[in-house]
C-alpha cells in the first residue's frame, strides 16, 4: 500500500516545475512498468482476505477497514495514473522544446564561463595573484553549479522522451 501511496503522492503534484514534471513522468514510466505486478499483488490480496473472510470466521472490522483502504488506495492509484498521463500528454508539446531551450542556455553558460577564465584579468600576469585566484574559485563553482544544472535537465529530457540524446558539448575556446 505504500508503493500505491507513493506513486499517487508524485502524481497529485504536477506543476510547471520541470523537475517535478520530470520526476511525476519518471514515476508514471515506473508505474506502468509495474502495473501488471501491482495488479497481480491487489488480486492475490484479495483472494487471501476472501479465503480468511470464507473459510476461517477470523475476519475482524479491522481486516475490513484494511480491505476497504487497499481497495480505496488502488482505485486512487489507477485514477492518478491516468489524470499524470493525460497531463503530461498534453504538456509535452511545450515541455519537450523547453527542456531544450535550457540545455541550450545552460550550455551557453558554460562557454560563456570558459571564455571569461580564458580571457581579461585572469590572463594577465600583472594582476594580483590572489584576487584572481578567489575570482577563478569562484568561477569554478559556478561553473559547476552549471554542469549540475545541466545534467539535471538532461536527466528530465531522457526521463521525458525516453531518448539519450546528449546535448553538445560546449565548443572548445581555443581551436
Amino acid at each position: 500500500m505504500t508503493e500505491l501511496a507513493d506513486f499517487v503522492q508524485v502524481f497529485q503534484i504536477i506543476n510547471s516545475d520541470i523537475h517535478a514534471i520530470a520526476r511525476c513522468c519518471q514515476k508514471l514510466n515506473e508505474a506502468n512498468e509495474q502495473y501488471i505486478q501491482l495488479e497481480e499483488r491487489m488480486e492475490y490480496i484479495q483472494s487471501l482476505l476472501e479465503l480468511i473472510r470464507n473459510h476461517f470466521s477470523f475476519y475482524s472490522a479491522e481486516n475490513e477497514k484494511l480491505d476497504i483502504s487497499l481497495l480505496d488506495m488502488w482505485e486512487a492509484f489507477q485514477f492518478e495514473r491516468s489524470q499524470a498521463s493525460e497531463i503530461l500528454l498534453s504538456k509535452q508539446h511545450a515541455i519537450v522544446p523547453k527542456l531544450q531551450q535550457l540545455m541550450a542556455a545552460a550550455l551557453a553558460e558554460l562557454e560563456g564561463l570558459l571564455q571569461k577564465a580564458l580571457s581579461g584579468p585572469f590572463m594577465d600576469p600583472e594582476q594580483e595573484q590572489r584576487s584572481i585566484e578567489n575570482q577563478l574559485i569562484a568561477l569554478e563553482h559556478q561553473y559547476q553549479d552549471t554542469v549540475i544544472r545541466l545534467n539535471e535537465l538532461h536527466h528530465a529530457y531522457v526521463t521525458f522522451t525516453g531518448t539519450e540524446d546528449r546535448p553538445p558539448p560546449p565548443r572548445p575556446i581555443v581551436p
